[in-house]
């Protein structure tokens, strides 16, 4: 597969899946070429080869191939190696042109008096100047149809940008052009269910083509291609959104780019190719509002579906953001109280907003945001959203460190759900439910964790990849396996920090932590809780998973040096001062007491409070100076 540098993430994906699903005791060999390495996009399995400038000899066998049957003389030998440098693009462009004009097998003489480009793009420009005045407005044409384009939108496109006198229009010039620029090695011809198909023998001409063209004459192009392709696949316009999206986005026509832009990115968004559906949505969010007509309802849940794209990018913080603004919109606009499709709309945005703010860790306004789902839902008799939402509000008062109120709303909303036919909320209220509830059949949620993530991995959904790694850690941990645990928890971790996922991040290295602690290396295990420590802001983590890292800290304390745990500590402070969680104080209190140091707390409506550390200290509240430890 060549020129994968011009690849969609979605078939980038697509790639990576097919290559990993085959099985055969001989594998085939993929090879695919592009210009910048992809490796994050590309199967683990994958190996890649640096090409390389050509060497002078095959820059020479190069030339001499392009050239075909004409000679080639040393002078023009020796001007490819001085020019191209190696670049077997430039080469080719190079031969062809000195070709065109009969320079092949000039002298050195002759060859001085020639004024040659300097740059790859020069000898495109070269060449295409070259062409007679119908030849080149068609190529200028064509550049604005893409890089490839279909026979017949390029005949209804030129007919109308340039309209036929009376009495040639049954010759149809524009064909007798295509055929004319694939000879000169302009464009190539192959065959696709829709007819001839004609593409630019090298990318880089199109853009360089495409330049040359005025604004004002490309936006009118752009106009009459989105128009075309409309016509042409009347019907079946799906796998065209993209296109016509962006011809109308160039053509200036606001109104029809804001249409495609919701109808692209809502399909891309149905096959989980979420990089196009956030590109494409934020066109119709940057522009809709441009529009006189525009409702809250639609705007909102343009926005809406933007958040979910970034949401399943992993870039929640932007996710939060659109869907603050499609809250926004929904509310600005008011409606009547009896409006259940408004109310189901709020209620589908409070539920997103409740999921990025606990994949963030900011469990509070998780369960608030769910509180405010569940209201709207019921304001919209839609009882099984409803109860999906309180499960999940359940779910955050767990993670927020308070099981008890979290499985009672979990099985409240459960209580509810199963008694349904709605399988996606029915499947994650149940996943997350058996969470809460497993019954300790590790090697049943290996097999579980390991599905999910396969299938996180193949739809490009980073959030539910990082998740369920971080879920098969914690169950390699629990069945022994040190090594595959530590590997998953650390791939966990990077994707946690790549998505800006900092509470999962923590709870990742204090897996690896646990690794170290089973295989009685503490140096280790405590570097991973200085690591934990140093990735989170307040409130990221909830009190039991605060717990567990203190407690580790207690149980290095006669295994490591104490200057490294007081370094620990230093950082894990602002965390711990300010948690009411009983089981975390005391904690805090024991590794004080190991340590020497004198707690200097108070305790305030049931939150311990510590005084602030200054940043550049190097002791403990109520450490004295000089302490052996410090």
């Amino acid at each position: 597969l060549e020129n994968l540098h011009r690849a969609d993430p979605a078939s980038l994906a697509l790639i990576a899946r097919v290559t990993a699903a085959v099985r055969a005791e001989t594998p085939p060999l993929v090879l695919l070429t592009m210009r910048t390495a992809l490796p994050d996009d590309l199967p683990r399995s994958a190996g890649i080869v640096e090409i390389g400038p050509l060497a002078p000899s095959e820059s020479i066998a190069l030339a001499n191939a392009v050239a075909g049957s004409a000679a080639v003389s040393p002078a023009v030998h020796d001007l490819v190696n001085q020019r191209a440098g190696g670049n077997p693009l430039f080469i080719e462009q190079l031969v062809i042109m000195l070709r065109e004009e009969t320079l092949l097998g000039a002298s050195e003489a002759a060859l001085r008096s020639v004024t040659l480009p300097v740059s790859l793009y020069g000898l495109f420009l070269e060449r295409v100047d070259r062409l007679d005045l119908t030849l080149r407005d068609a190529l200028r044409l064509a550049s604005v149809l893409g890089v490839e384009f279909e026979r017949e939108i390029y005949l209804m496109v030129s007919e109308r940008a340039a309209p036929v006198p009376e009495g040639v229009a049954a010759t149809r010039p524009g064909a007798f052009a295509l055929e004319e620029l694939v000879a000169r090695g302009f464009l190539i011809r192959r065959d696709s269910p829709d007819g001839d198909l004609y593409a630019f023998d090298q990318p880089q001409m199109q853009a360089a083509v495409y330049g040359t063209v005025l604004a004002e004459n490309r936006q009118i192009v752009h106009g009459l291609a989105a128009a075309a392709l409309e016509r042409f696949f009347e019907g079946r316009l799906v796998r065209q959104l993209p296109r016509i999206l962006h011809h109308f986005s160039q053509s200036g026509n606001i109104a029809r780019t804001v249409h495609y832009g919701r109808l692209a990115g809502e399909r891309a968004l149905a096959i989980a190719a979420y990089d196009e559906a956030a590109e494409q949505l934020g066109i119709a969010a940057a522009l809709q509002d441009r529009l006189p007509d525009t409702s809250g309802l639609v705007a909102g849940e343009t926005l809406h579906r933007l958040a979910t794209a970034f949401e399943w990018k992993g870039q929640l913080r932007q996710a939060a953001t659109y869907a603050e603004q499609a809250a926004a919109r929904l509310s600005a606009e008011g409606g009547e109280p009896a409006d259940r499709e408004r109310a189901g709309r709020r209620g589908h945005i409070a539920m997103t907003l409740g999921e990025v703010y606990g994949l963030l860790g900011e469990w509070q306004r998780s369960i608030d945001c769910y509180a405010h789902a569940e209201r709207w839902f019921n304001d919209a008799a839609m009882p099984v959203e409803s109860a999906e939402a309180r499960c999940c509000r359940g779910f955050s008062h767990r993670a927020r460190g308070q099981p008890e109120r979290g499985v009672e709303l979990a099985r409240e909303g459960w209580a509810v759900l199963e008694a349904t036919n709605h399988l996606p909320a029915i499947a994650r209220a149940g996943h997350e439910l058996g969470n809460l509830l497993r019954d300790g059949d590790i090697a049943a949620a290996i097999a579980d964790q390991s599905r999910a993530n396969e299938l996180a991995r193949r739809d490009g959904n980073r959030v539910a990849h990082a998740i369920s790694e971080y879920h098969l850690a914690a169950h390699y941990l629990e069945r022994g396996d040190l090594r595959a645990a530590d590997e998953s928890a650390e791939r966990a971790y990077r994707q946690s920090r790549e998505i800006d996922m900092p509470g999962r991040a923590f709870k990742c290295r204090l897996i690896q932590a646990r690794v170290h602690v089973r295989a009685n290396d503490w140096e280790p295990a405590l570097e991973r809780v200085r690591e934990a420590f140093a990735v989170i802001e307040r409130g990221q983590v909830p009190d039991d998973a605060l717990s567990d890292a203190v407690d580790l800290l207690v149980s290095a304390a006669d295994r490591v040096p104490h200057a490294r745990l007081v370094q620990t500590m230093r950082i894990a402070w602002p965390h711990v001062s300010q948690s009411g969680s009983t089981r975390l104080q005391e904690g805090a209190a024991t590794l004080a007491s190991i340590l020497g140091i004198d707690q200097e707390m108070t305790t305030t409506r049931g939150a311990t409070v510590a005084p602030p550390l200054d940043e550049e200290a190097t002791l403990l509240p109520g450490q004295p100076e000089g302490d052996e430890h410090a």
